[in-house]
């Protein structure tokens, strides 16, 4: 990204966006399961806009004035949580198929961690409903990635 400066995290999040991550010239909105649609509905308003999608030098200008305001709220320090309790990982582990079925389990980027499961029909979601995760199943294959949020490496117990 160009200007990172220039994401709006409030107004990401006021469209559905369930957290925003910033990391160095990147940022992650965080949509779970509903991210592939939204990423084709960018992607196909960036083809047919073509150079008009393209922020103009007064909206950046607005953009920086609003970021640089007296006012304005410094970026949230990196959150850090505590390790996650062995009854939420017994509960994984079940909506992963079982201890068994979890070959390994490892932090993908700020909020998400990536799991091989030996046999991805064993998989089930459902259980998991009250944890604080979201599935996503990426392509073929039995990797499946979990957006947990901040740190993922609080769940290395997990494999």
């Amino acid at each position: 990204m160009d200007d990172p400066s220039l994401v709006d995290p409030a107004r990401l999040k006021e469209l559905g966006a369930a957290g925003v991550v910033e990391a160095g010239k990147a940022v992650q909105a965080i949509y779970g399961t509903r991210a592939g649609n939204l990423m084709t509905g960018m992607r196909e308003f960036m083809l047919a806009a073509g150079d008009d999608a393209e922020l103009s030098a007064e909206q950046k200008g607005a953009l920086a004035a609003k970021r640089d305001a007296p006012d304005a709220k410094p970026a949230a320090e990196e959150e850090v949580l505590p390790p996650v309790q062995e009854g939420e990982l017994k509960v994984l582990r079940l909506a992963l198929g079982g201890e068994d079925n979890i070959e390994s389990a490892e932090p993908l980027a700020k909020t998400r961690l990536g799991v091989i499961l030996k046999d991805r029909a064993l998989l089930r979601p459902e259980l998991a409903g009250k944890l604080p995760v979201t599935f996503f199943v990426p392509g073929e294959g039995n990797e499946i990635h979990i957006i947990v949020g901040p740190n993922p490496e609080r769940y290395a117990a997990l494999a």
